[in-house]
């Protein structure tokens, strides 16, 4: 019974930590910031509390009960070490490189309207060294 109990306290740490990184104001997981290390997540979440803070380990287990609720985020533990806590919406390899193209399309965008500006108002050149250029980006995917 005290592992039902211990389990469904998690569950619910899970959910108020999902609603936490997802929801305005705090909106601390979006498209700019899709992940978010376990150590950040731990020293804002536990600031937010104020009281009946989380150990690491519940903080821990928690994070990894996202996933299988289905509440929209999961861990993901780099090579090198670092764990993290993503937003499936933006993290997934496949919505990343969607959301780097838009990115770069809309760089072009802002650029090619900021050189017709020019353009009219003859005021610069759009040869000038002071204006930044897009410069191409070869983009690794590595599977998880």
């Amino acid at each position: 019974k005290d592992n039902f109990v211990g389990r469904d306290y998690i569950d619910q740490v899970a959910r108020e930590l999902a609603d936490f990184l997802r929801s305005s104001p705090s909106n601390k997981l979006d498209h700019n910031n899709p992940c978010m290390t376990l150590t950040d997540v731990y020293c804002l979440f536990n600031r937010a509390r104020g009281s009946h803070l989380l150990s690491p380990a519940e903080l821990r287990q928690a994070a990894a009960r996202c996933e299988s609720l289905q509440l929209g985020l999961s861990v993901h533990t780099f090579p090198s070490g670092p764990v993290v806590l993503q937003d499936d919406r933006y993290a997934r390899p496949e919505r990343m490189a969607e959301r780097l193209q838009e990115l770069l399309l809309d760089k072009k965008k802002k650029n090619a309207a900021s050189e017709s500006n020019i353009n009219r108002n003859n005021d610069y050149s759009t040869e000038s060294s002071s204006w930044p250029s897009l410069i191409p980006v070869s983009i690794f995917l590595i599977p998880n």
